[in-house]
């Protein structure tokens, strides 16, 4: 049996009955600081697990995860994050998880992880924070300790962090479950034995080549080092701004001299922005780089490509033209008229290029020709190979940001970093 698992494990491709040839995978973040953990840190095989305490299937998988540490105590560890629904649509999904942090501020989170999920079909149905409450006496808990803690925004902050992580896997559904970065879609027992033993197989080839077990993780997904933990910090690691930057990866992306552009080409910090000005949210998130870059207009360079919704006509259509102004070189004028307004249409962008008294004929010829189809072409294309999503539009130094991000916070951490080092002065 090992035999014919040795021979699938060169390459990272999976044998026949995995859902997948060669999985994809993703780093995600485990902090030990921070998450709930069950099993040994140098594991050969991680779950991190999403789930909502008010899922049925949540309940159910993790009484087969449970199961599975049992039978494979020094092999697996599993990872717990939260993805309960939205507070305004669900607040008692969201009391539950916000109930087992303040546990878990006690060292009691599985103990009221257990008791939420057996309990879901009754306290799912109440209002109010009584059943967490309730759960925590029988627990034996510091209640005057669990009510401050319930109260507490660093609670909301920590599933907001975990939520952002969901937007960048770019998943829906519950549980969401990724062993050693691979996306699993379904958790039959046997299927995650399988998977345990062929992940235990390729740890096995990667220790032999010299891995540390601090690194298994990070070399089983694909990183070659374990990204800085000042791209990962959750809230309660540290007080610095760290829940708008999503990935560790860095992307690269071609800036050419045809690009829309703001800020001096050997910019320390280069943010790449896929606009799409159908999307407010996407427009807000340009804004957000054109403040910060006017703090620091030595350091930081705003490069705007474009990444509009195919699906959508008038979308294409003002992606085309904002391409066409691009060309003449008249697209930031455009956008500091439109800019502030709460939505964009194609009406809106025409009535300021009236207002600029710029030639629409030569304008509406320029959408339409075969230079700036293809730019279009082309920036779609780069922001798919870029890994952007609906949510994440944004990379700051090559790493993908939230639509809400503010980028500020990293410019300064940067222009620290190169001050060490004596190559930036001040400019504020």
């Amino acid at each position: 049996m090992a035999a014919f698992f040795l021979r699938y494990v060169a390459g990272d491709r999976a044998p026949s009955w995995f859902p997948t040839e060669r999985p994809p995978r993703r780093f995600i973040p485990v902090i030990a600081q921070t998450d709930f953990i069950l099993g040994p840190k140098d594991a050969a095989v991680t779950f991190v697990v999403f789930s909502d305490f008010r899922c049925p299937h949540c309940g159910r998988a993790a009484e087969t995860f449970r199961r599975l540490l049992a039978e494979y105590p020094r092999d697996l560890r599993v990872v717990f994050k939260f993805f309960p629904l939205p507070e305004k649509r669900e607040p008692q999904s969201w009391l539950a998880a916000k109930g087992a942090l303040a546990a878990g501020r006690q060292g009691r989170f599985w103990a009221f992880h257990d008791r939420l999920f057996s309990t879901a079909q009754y306290w799912s149905r109440r209002s109010g924070t009584g059943f967490v409450e309730r759960i925590a006496t029988e627990l034996g808990l510091d209640i005057p300790r669990f009510r401050r803690d319930l109260a507490s925004v660093d609670l909301d902050k920590r599933l907001r962090y975990d939520l952002m992580l969901v937007s960048r896997l770019g998943f829906s559904g519950t549980p969401g479950l990724f062993i050693n970065g691979a996306k699993v879609p379904h958790y039959p027992y046997m299927e995650l034995v399988r998977w345990i033993e062929f992940e235990k197989l390729r740890a096995a080839k990667l220790r032999r080549k010299g891995n540390s077990p601090a690194g298994l993780y990070a070399a089983l997904i694909g990183h070659t080092t374990m990204p800085s933990p000042a791209l990962h910090r959750a809230p309660g690691v540290t007080k610095t701004s760290r829940e708008t930057l999503l990935s560790s990866t860095v992307r690269r992306v071609p800036v050419g001299p045809d690009d829309a552009q703001l800020g001096p080409p050997n910019a320390l910090v280069t943010a790449v922005h896929f606009l799409d000005l159908s999307v407010p949210a996407n427009v807000r998130a340009l804004r957000n780089l054109l403040l910060a870059r006017r703090r620091f207009p030595q350091t930081m360079r705003v490069v705007v490509r474009h990444d509009p919704r195919s699906h959508r006509r008038e979308a294409m259509e003002m992606a085309a033209l904002a391409v066409a102004l691009q060309r003449r070189g008249q697209f930031w004028f455009v956008f500091d008229r439109v800019a502030e307004k709460r939505s964009i249409d194609l009406n809106t962008l025409w009535a300021a290029v009236a207002a600029l008294k710029l030639d629409r004929r030569t304008l509406e010829r320029a959408m339409r020709d075969e230079m700036t189809r293809g730019r279009l072409d082309r920036d779609r294309f780069d922001a798919r190979r870029a890994g952007v999503t609906w949510s994440s539009k944004s990379l700051l130094k090559g790493r993908l940001f939230a639509r809400a991000a503010q980028p500020g916070a990293l410019v300064e951490s940067s222009r620290h970093e190169q001050a060490a080092r004596g190559g930036i002065t001040g400019e504020e």
